[in-house]
C-alpha cells in the first residue's frame, strides 16, 4: 500500500504533462431553416450543412421552440409538429460534438480516485464532486475515453508500481454502461453522455480473433471476449490493470475494483470548441381556406351491354355478360376530374371505361378539382369481378341453382353449361352466375370446392348401364330444371313402361325387365324443352 500511495501522488503529474500531446478536430453547427403549414409535421436534418462535411456528429442536447411539439429522432434528426391555428415563426436550438473521431484535447486531467470496492453508481455520483487539480475549477465526470492516444493517457493515471518493480494499473471504474439497453454500450456521462461506443454479441459470432469489431462511430478497447455479460449482471466498465476494458456488475467489496478514474475537461463550459451550438428556424404558414360551394362528383355504374346477370351493375362476370362497364359523373363546367382505381391514378374526363381481365374486388374513386381551390373526392364505387368460366372447354361457364320446388332441404348444386343455355336458368328464382361457393373476387379456374358435384348442363343424354343386360340394369337421367318424362317401348312402339322424374328428384332409374323378350327397346326421355332416346339390349 506503501507503494501504491507513492505512486498515487506522482499520477497527477504525468497526466497534465502528456495532454498536451493530444489534438482534436473543431466541430461547426450551422444555422438551419424549414417551413411547415399550421397543424403539420416538417422533418429537419439539421446535420446535413455541418462541418466537417465528412465528419459524424452527435447531437448533445437542444431547446425546445415556443410553440408546437418538437421530437429529437434516433437518427439526429429532428420532426416538429405546428399546432393548429397558429401561424408565425419559432426556432430552437442545437448542439454538436465530432463522433468517434475525437481524441481529448490539450489540458485535459486525469485523476485515479482510490476507493476499494465502491459501486460504479456511486462513483458516477462521486466523480462529480472531485477537485480540478489544475486550480480550473473544471467539472469532474467518470472518464470517458474516444480514442487508443486517450486510452493511453488514461491508463496512465491508474499505473502504479508492483514490488517486482513492473508497473501495473488499477483496476478503475469508467463512465461507460449497457443497463439500459443490454448489448448497447454508452458513454452515460461527460461530454459523449449518450453516444454509442460499442456493441455486444453474447454468442462471440461478431468476434474477430476473439475481439469485438470497432463500431463505425465509437472507439472501445476491450479485453478479448469481453463484453460477456457474465452470469446477466455485467452492465458497468471498468479500466483492467493490463488497460484493457472489461465489463463489470455494480457491486462493493470486490478485489477487483481499486476506484475510479476522474477526467476533467471537455465539457462545454470548459473547452467551448469542443461543441457548436446552431439555431433553427421554422416558419409556421396558415393552411389555404377551404373553398366553398364546391361540388362532389357521384359515381354511376352502366354495362357495356344489356344481357341479364342478376341486375346488379356493380358486379361483372368473366364470361358471360358485359365484359365492360362505364363509370361517369356528371361534368360541371370548370372542373377537372381524376379516376383512382384501388387507390392508383387511372384516367381523367367525366367518364372511365372498365375492361377487367382478372377477378377482384376493384374500386373507384373520382375526386373533382377547379381554379377557385376546390378539391372533393366522390363515394367509393365498387366493382366485384368474377371469373365464372369453366376450364378446359370452350365458352362453358358455372350457374348456381337453388330449386324453389321439391327442394325440402333448399340444396344449391353447382351446373356448368355452354353460355346458349345461361338465359333459359337466369330467368329462374334462386340461380345466379357461378359456383354455389363462389365470393366477390373469386376465380373459377381456383375453385377448391370438389368438382365431382357439378352437373353438367347442355348435353341432354342419357346413360344405360349395363347394356346390354339380362334385364337388370340402371338408367341415368340428364339434370333438367323441368319435369322428366321417361317412356320405354318396344321396337314396335308399344308401351313398355312410363315414369315422370320431377325436378330435384333422384335422376337414376332402376329396371328389372328379366321376363321381357331377349331383343332392342327404346327409352325416350323428355324435358319440355328436348328429348332423346337411349337403346337397350335385353340378351337371353
Amino acid at each position: 500500500m506503501k507503494n501504491r500511495t507513492l505512486i498515487t501522488k506522482l499520477k497527477l503529474a504525468m497526466a497534465i504533462l502528456l495532454a498536451p500531446s493530444l489534438t482534436f478536430a473543431q466541430v461547426t453547427a450551422n444555422n438551419d431553416s424549414a417551413s411547415v403549414l399550421a397543424g403539420n409535421t416538417v422533418n429537419i436534418n439539421v446535420l446535413a450543412n455541418d462541418l466537417p462535411t465528412a465528419g459524424s456528429f452527435v447531437i448533445t442536447e437542444n431547446t425546445s421552440p415556443s410553440n408546437g411539439t418538437l421530437v429529437k429522432n434516433a437518427n439526429n434528426t429532428f420532426s416538429y409538429t405546428a399546432p393548429a391555428g397558429f401561424s408565425g415563426t419559432v426556432s430552437f436550438t442545437y448542439t454538436i460534438r465530432a463522433c468517434g473521431t475525437t481524441v481529448a484535447p490539450a489540458g485535459h486531467s486525469y485523476v485515479f480516485v482510490s476507493a476499494p470496492g465502491i459501486k460504479w453508481t456511486d462513483a458516477l455520483v462521486a466523480a462529480e464532486s472531485a477537485v480540478d487539480p489544475t486550480g480550473a475549477g473544471r467539472k469532474g465526470y467518470l472518464a470517458t475515453i474516444t480514442s487508443e492516444a486517450e486510452n493511453v493517457l488514461a491508463y496512465a493515471a491508474t499505473q502504479f508500481l508492483l514490488p517486482n518493480g513492473q508497473s501495473y494499473g488499477h483496476p478503475s471504474w469508467l463512465g461507460g454502461s449497457d443497463a439500459s439497453e443490454e448489448g448497447v454500450w454508452r458513454w452515460m456521462t461527460g461530454p459523449e453522455a449518450g453516444m454509442q461506443f460499442s456493441g455486444q454479441d453474447l454468442t462471440f459470432a461478431s468476434f474477430v480473433d476473439g475481439y469485438l469489431p470497432q463500431l463505425p462511430c465509437g472507439y472501445h478497447k476491450w479485453a478479448k471476449y469481453e463484453p460477456n455479460n457474465s452470469n446477466g449482471v455485467e452492465n458497468y466498465l471498468h479500466l483492467q490493470g493490463q488497460n484493457q476494458w472489461n465489463d463489470y456488475p455494480n457491486q462493493v467489496n470486490t478485489a477487483d475494483i481499486d476506484g475510479y478514474l476522474v477526467e476533467f475537461g471537455g465539457l462545454e463550459d470548459s473547452d467551448p470548441d469542443f461543441f457548436s451550438t446552431a439555431t433553427v428556424t421554422i416558419t409556421v404558414g396558415s393552411p389555404t381556406p377551404p373553398a366553398t360551394n364546391c361540388i362532389t362528383p357521384t359515381i354511376s355504374i352502366t354495362p357495356a351491354n344489356c344481357t341479364y346477370t342478376g341486375g346488379d351493375a356493380t358486379k361483372m362476370y368473366l364470361g358471360y355478360g358485359s365484359q365492360k362497364s362505364t363509370l361517369k359523373v356528371s361534368a360541371v363546367n370548370g372542373y377537372t376530374y381524376t379516376w383512382k382505381r384501388n387507390g392508383t391514378v387511372v384516367g381523367t374526363g367525366s367518364s372511365y371505361s372498365f375492361t377487367p381481365t382478372s377477378a377482384g374486388n376493384y374500386t373507384f374513386t373520382v375526386t373533382a378539382s377547379n381554379a377557385n381551390g376546390c378539391s372533393v373526392t366522390s363515394n367509393t364505387a365498387s366493382i366485384c369481378v368474377k371469373d365464372i368460366r369453366v376450364p378446359n372447354t370452350c365458352g362453358w361457364v358455372y350457374v348456381c341453382y337453388t330449386p324453389s320446388f321439391c327442394n325440402p332441404n333448399n340444396n344449391s348444386y353447382t351446373l356448368y353449361m355452354p353460355t346458349c343455355l345461361v338465359p333459359l336458368y337466369m330467368c329462374l328464382p334462386g340461380s345466379k352466375l357461378g359456383t354455389c361457393s363462389m365470393i366477390c373476387g373469386s376465380n373459377a379456374r381456383m375453385m377448391q370446392d370438389d368438382e365431382s358435384t357439378y352437373i353438367k348442363v347442355g348435353e341432354f343424354e342419357a346413360k344405360a348401364y349395363p347394356n346390354p343386360s339380362n334385364g337388370r340394369f340402371s338408367l341415368e337421367i340428364p339434370f333438367s330444371i323441368d319435369n322428366i318424362t321417361v317412356r320405354m317401348v318396344d321396337i314396335s312402339g308399344r308401351m313398355i313402361d312410363a315414369k315422370e322424374i320431377k325436378s330435384g328428384e333422384t335422376r337414376k332409374l332402376d329396371y328389372n325387365l328379366q321376363n321381357m323378350q331377349p331383343g332392342m327397346y327404346l327409352i325416350q326421355i323428355t324435358d319440355g324443352i328436348q328429348s332423346i332416346t337411349e337403346k337397350v339390349f335385353i340378351q337371353p
